[in-house]
């Protein structure tokens, strides 16, 4: 059973969760590919990395309701989908849609 733990309204944009990233040591906000990349759901602690949070906080954010994107609670997993990360940091997701061209004409009208 799907559950989202997010509230309407009560999600941080990235600019206000940039102050929580003082603690992350040596880790470093993946890259735009690098979240493109990322399989249709992730772990929270790998979510909030895409905002500067350590593990910690983005599981204190997520069990708060106050994380920046909605969670899903699957079973006793939470989980963040990729497609909410790009659109929170507004990153287009460059995956080419199907083509509409006939295999048979090669691309030829």
């Amino acid at each position: 059973m799907l559950n989202a733990l997010h509230r309407n309204g009560s999600a941080h944009g990235p600019s206000t969760l940039a102050s929580h990233a003082v603690g992350m040591g040596n880790r470093r906000v993946p890259t735009s590919d690098e979240i493109r990349a990322w399989p249709v759901t992730v772990d929270v602690p790998t979510a909030g990395r895409a905002f500067g949070l350590g593990r910690d906080e983005s599981y204190r954010l997520a069990r708060a309701e106050m994380f920046p994107v909605p969670v899903l609670r699957l079973g006793r997993f939470l989980r963040v989908t990729r497609g909410a990360l790009l659109k929170a940091l507004e990153i287009g997701d460059e995956a080419q849609p199907y083509s509409t061209v006939d295999p048979s004409t090669k691309g030829d009208p």
